[in-house]
């Protein structure tokens, strides 16, 4: 029988972050990718993923989504098998990120998400791959898709994510913290603690890589999925 794999996105992505992942994956499990875009806090995008999820599966999120698997984590223990955060904190938003996020809620209310993603996308990607047009054409794509009321509920759930300082001794399943080398977004520092504060976790640092390591370094984190998924 073939393992159960839950793809979470992060803010306003969808199952094109993972398209790499679930071309290479796709025969060794059942992969879906939840819409998160109709909620404005974790805590009630985890509700509606444990609401449609097999009574056990694997789980990996994606900066926003990582938020969501580890509430999963918590939350039922005896269903996640194996847990891969990707570019993701234990802790509150950053004030910086916070300041940015904020910034942008008056200009995404008035519906420029066009504007808002193309400020953004500098911030969340490697040098080399900011001039590569064909990242940016996904980074706006997936976007555009999700549209500036779903921008405004999803930075509203970052906002008021609270983190989950104390209670990562809780996740005893494997667990994976992958980072990207050059990520702006999330310090390698906080995401070390983080899988320190894990029992049961290994920490991959993926060279090359910003924030979007799946896009950016499609090959080695597809590898480090693989790994995992054999993981017992």
């Amino acid at each position: 029988m073939q393992d159960q794999l839950i793809l979470l996105p992060g803010l306003l992505c969808d199952a094109r972050i993972y398209a790499a992942q679930i071309g290479a994956l796709g025969h060794r499990a059942t992969i879906s990718v939840p819409d998160l875009s109709g909620y404005d806090s974790i805590g009630d995008m985890a509700t509606a993923v444990l609401a449609h999820a097999p009574p056990r599966f694997s789980l990996g999120g994606f900066s926003m989504g990582g938020h969501v698997a580890i509430e999963i984590a918590i939350r039922a223990p005896e269903r996640v098998e194996r847990l891969v955060l990707i570019e993701t904190t234990y802790k509150p938003v950053a004030e910086h990120i916070r300041a940015h996020l904020r910034g942008s809620l008056e200009r995404l209310g008035s519906g420029d998400i066009g504007g808002y993603l193309d400020d953004a996308y500098p911030n969340y990607f490697a040098t080399d791959a900011k001039v590569d047009q064909s990242f940016k054409t996904i980074f706006m794509e997936m976007g555009l898709a999700q549209g500036a009321t779903a921008a405004v509920r999803q930075i509203n759930a970052v906002l008021t994510y609270r983190g989950h300082m104390g209670v990562l001794s809780q996740i005893s399943c494997p667990t994976i913290v992958i980072c990207g080398e050059l990520s702006k977004r999330n310090s390698y520092e906080v995401q070390k603690e983080m899988a320190d504060k894990i029992p049961n976790s290994n920490m991959i640092s993926i060279k090359g890589a910003g924030h979007f390591v799946s896009l950016e370094q499609p090959e080695t984190t597809t590898a480090t999925l693989a790994h995992w998924l054999d993981t017992r």
